[in-house]
């Protein structure tokens, strides 16, 4: 047997060292590992951009019913106007009311003395 056949040990220090210096595909194990995080963040940021259009889609209906049962203020009663405003509003939200679960009330503060 000669002493090049023979099976030499590897210090783990330098095949940590030649693994670490190899860069051969180095971009494919960069993408593998990179490519699930990005993908969460796109898929939170439209989450988010769904959620954001939502509430403004909320607060314009809170705003337009808001100001359409101001107008009846004097010409109806506080239950007719609460029934009215939760019909109106109802309306107004579509289908962000029977997709996203959202219950509407109306109310009225007690008229100061």
């Amino acid at each position: 047997m000669r002493p090049s056949d023979r099976v030499r040990p590897i210090a783990p220090h330098s095949w940590i060292k030649r693994v670490l210096a190899d860069v051969q595909g180095g971009t494919a194990i960069l993408f593998a590992v990179a490519a699930p995080a990005i993908a969460l963040l796109a898929c939170g940021a439209i989450d988010l951009a769904s959620v954001s259009n939502d509430r403004s889609a909320m607060q314009d209906a809170a705003d337009a019913t808001a100001l359409a049962m101001a107008k009846q203020l004097s010409v109806s009663t506080a239950a007719g106007i609460s029934s009215r405003a939760t019909d109106y509003a109802n309306a107004q939200l579509g289908p962000i009311s029977t997709n996203d679960g959202v219950t509407t009330t109306a109310s009225r503060p007690r008229p100061r003395r």
